[in-house]
């Protein structure tokens, strides 16, 4: 399926990335998948506002015309450090550490944060399915690099 471009769409998951309410919506999302998964059957998890998977916070912060201020250090970067963190929030801030290390980040600093398509596939194990969708072709020519070869993994 060709990725076309939707009329008066301007939404880029990439200024966001990382913000207080990415953080609220993903450690829902690793909960939620942990608790599909006490049952041994796999599931299939559907995002139809997928982006581009994951983010480089840096480049997120310079925006396509002009600096912006970024709104990671207000989200993540609040808990990146913290070592008294309830279990359901650690487990969360474990994946995006795995996500950030595997991008090559060595720093102190989260620099590449994994969006909602890259944390369900961190967390799924090989019996669990995905179904991603975006409108935005540029993000989903993003989506589709991203995951290509995975298996078990469509991008539309």
């Amino acid at each position: 399926m060709q990725c076309k471009k939707p009329k008066g769409l301007n939404y880029r998951h990439a200024y966001h990335a990382g913000n207080f309410a990415d953080v609220l919506k993903h450690v829902l999302l690793v909960r939620l998948m942990r608790a599909l998964q006490r049952k041994e059957k796999g599931f299939l998890f559907v995002d139809t506002h997928a982006g581009r998977g994951g983010y480089d916070l840096a480049a997120a912060a310079e925006g396509d015309t002009r600096a912006r201020r970024p709104e990671w250090p207000d989200g993540i970067g609040r808990l990146w450090d913290r070592t008294d963190l309830p279990p359901e929030v650690a487990d969360y801030v474990a994946v995006i550490r795995q996500y950030d290390q595997y991008k090559g980040n060595q720093g102190g600093v989260p620099r590449f944060y994994p969006g909602s398509p890259r944390i369900a596939r961190l967390v799924a194990r090989p019996q669990d399915r995905m179904e991603l969708w975006e409108k935005h072709p540029s993000e989903c020519a993003f989506l589709r690099d991203e995951f290509l070869g995975e298996r078990r993994v469509s991008v539309h």
